[in-house]
Order: C-alpha cells, then sequence, then structure tokens
C-alpha cells in the first residue's frame, strides 16, 4: 500500500451509541454467521468472521495439532490447516472438520489431493511469511512436516529450503485467472487470494479480474490503511459481484478492533496472536481466570488434555463472539453484515 503523511489507524475510531433524543428498539438477537456466494455459484456460510491465517503446527506433533485445529474449528474459527499438518497419512479423514482453509502455495508445498476434498476456502497463497531467523525461507521443521520426514532428518534432508521448495506451476499474474478457474475445477471450495499489504496495489486488480472469492490482505502493522484502500480499489474496478474482504494484522488484539475493521468493510479478521498463544503456551490467556486450568497454564499444549483444549478455546471464542456481539448491540446492530463506516465516528474530528 502506499504510504499517506498521515495513515489512519485503529485508534482514531469508536463505535457510536444509539441516539439518546429518541427511543431505538435494540435488537434481540446479534447474528454473527455470514454468506456469500462463490462464483461458480455456491452458498458459503461462515459462522463466525474469525480467521487462524498462519497456525505454528510444526511446534507440536500431529495428534496435538489434530486436537487444536478441530477444538477451533468447532468453536467457529476458520481454521488453516493442511492435511499433512494434522495426519501421518495422505488418506485419513484428520482433515475431515470446517471451516478450514487450504493454503495453496504457488510451489505447492505441502499440498496434496486430499486438500481439494473437505475444504470451505482453498487460499491461493502469494504472502509469504519469514522463517524464525527471518529469512524469506520456509521453516525446516515445517518442510519435514509437509514431506512426512522423520524430525531426527530435519537437519540432513530439510536444510536451507529457500524460498521454494518446487518450481512454481505459474510464471507471472498473467496466470492467475488460469490458476483460479484450475482450483475451481478441482474443489467446490470458495477461492480466495492472499497477498502482502506491500504488493497490494499490484496484485488487488489481478486478483479481482482472476474471478476469485475473497481476498485475505496480510497486514504489516496497522490495518485500517489496507481495508479502506482495498474497498475503493475494488470500487473503482467497478465490480459487479460481491468480494470477500479478510485482513491478517497484529495490530488486532481486541474484538473492538474486529469490529472497527468490519465497519471499514472488512468480513472477517484474523486471531492468529491468541490461536498461537494458546497453541504454544498451554491453554491461553483466555483461560487462567478458571482455577482449575490455570493449575495447567503455562505448560507445553501436549500436556494438556483433548477435553481440556476443547474446552478452553471454546472459551477463547466463545469470549471474542460474545463481545462482538455486545458491541454490535450496543450501536444497534442485528448482524455483522449490516455494520457499516456509519456506525463508526473518528476520534479527532
Amino acid at each position: 500500500m502506499e504510504i499517506s503523511e498521515k495513515r489512519r489507524r485503529l485508534a482514531d475510531y469508536r463505535l457510536r451509541k444509539d441516539p439518546c433524543d429518541r427511543f431505538v428498539r435494540l435488537p434481540g438477537r446479534v447474528e454473527l454467521a455470514s454468506r456469500f456466494q462463490t462464483a461458480h455459484g455456491g452458498t458459503i456460510e461462515l459462522p463466525l468472521p474469525l480467521l487462524w491465517y498462519d497456525p505454528l503446527w510444526h511446534h507440536s506433533g500431529i495428534d496435538r495439532c489434530r486436537d487444536v485445529a478441530v477444538a477451533f474449528a468447532q468453536a467457529g474459527v476458520i481454521v488453516s490447516a493442511l492435511h499433512r499438518e494434522l495426519s501421518q497419512s495422505d488418506d485419513g479423514d484428520e482433515s475431515r472438520f470446517a471451516p478450514r482453509l487450504a493454503a495453496h502455495r504457488c510451489d505447492r508445498t505441502g499440498f496434496i489431493a486430499r486438500d481439494f476434498e473437505d475444504v470451505t476456502i482453498i487460499d491461493l497463497r502469494l504472502a509469504v511469511s519469514p522463517n524464525r531467523y527471518g529469512r524469506i525461507a520456509y521453516d525446516s521443521r515445517r518442510v519435514a512436516r509437509w514431506r512426512h520426514v522423520d524430525p531426527s532428518q530435519v537437519n540432513s534432508e530439510c536444510r536451507g529450503h529457500d524460498g521454494m521448495v518446487f518450481p512454481p506451476d505459474w510464471s507471472s499474474l498473467d496466470s492467475m485467472v488460469a490458476k483460479v478457474s484450475q482450483l475451481r475445477c478441482l474443489s467446490t471450495a470458495a477461492v480466495f487470494v492472499s497477498f502482502d499489504e506491500d504488493n497490494a496495489n499490484v496484485i488487488l486488480p489481478a486478483a479481482i479480474q482472476s474471478g476469485c472469492d475473497g481476498l485475505i490482505i496480510v497486514c504489516n502493522d496497522d490495518p485500517v490503511e489496507s481495508i479502506l484502500q482495498a474497498r475503493q480499489q475494488i470500487a473503482l474496478l467497478d465490480v459487479e459481484r460481491s468480494v470477500s474482504l479478510w485482513v491478517v494484522s497484529p495490530a488486532i488484539t481486541e474484538p473492538l478492533h474486529c469490529v472497527i475493521c468490519l465497519a471499514l468493510g472488512a468480513n472477517g479478521v484474523a486471531i492468529d496472536r491468541h490461536c498461537n498463544d494458546f497453541f504454544l503456551n498451554g491453554l491461553g490467556a483466555a483461560a487462567k481466570d478458571s482455577q482449575q486450568v490455570a493449575a495447567r497454564y503455562g505448560h507445553a499444549a501436549n500436556n494438556v488434555s483433548k477435553d481440556s483444549i476443547n474446552t478452553a478455546a471454546k472459551q477463547i471464542v466463545d469470549d471474542w463472539a460474545e463481545s462482538i456481539r455486545g458491541l454490535l448491540h450496543g450501536c444497534g446492530v442485528d448482524g455483522v453484515q449490516r455494520l457499516k463506516s456509519e456506525h463508526l465516528s473518528k476520534v479527532n474530528g
């Protein structure tokens, strides 16, 4: 995204309350589920506007990864997971849960035929995540999981995979139309394109023209400028169909931030910080008030029972969902799809 002189930020906005000079009937029920039509005529229903975009599955054993992924998906979060990240067998049913997102990278690493099945969204992932050393390269432990290599062989067989493991199966953005069409022929899932905000001005028009069903913008910091500029670009392109827009940002740390993003034009946000904290540090910050859970808090996720994972994951997600419902109810909105920019006011004018 182009940098303006003064970037708009989450802290610049607050929710408008219902007017106090007249009676306003507050909604009895606030709906967080959303629906959208895909380009091939299907209907996708998502229970919550929440996504776990980049889980660190390679930090734990497959059984624990599967338990955590299923727990968050059952609670309503779209969970990004490839079949091989959750199963030691390419023919197993471990990835049969919803809602699930499968990341299809340009070199196809980790993606197998099984990932075309029982998946809600296929993410044509152009965004590149650095490894733990900051290099633009796949983490060797992640490659080991994708290749079903024993962890003891990581150093000898999976060392130094800079950038790509296989040659890309499409050469430029001009090929994106064909690639999206191919993915659509192979699966009934919605096809999204994800990319870094720094490349949005170039990639977004190509992604829209490809006929994808949605966009995921990965932000370095605050997501407000990315959302506003993306919606402006989509409007200028005069797109007749609705395009779902999701954002990934380290600045989104609480439900209010989610609601502001939704009001500005996003359809959903990633809550990776909270999900990964749960996954890496035990039962997560949202469960620490429970005495039973607090006794285990701080342990590695591998030491937590499946029932405890289900309970804690549900609590984390329910806390977010109820807070979002409360904020929408407070400004008189009965559903996320009815939330608009007029429900916001600028803090400083």
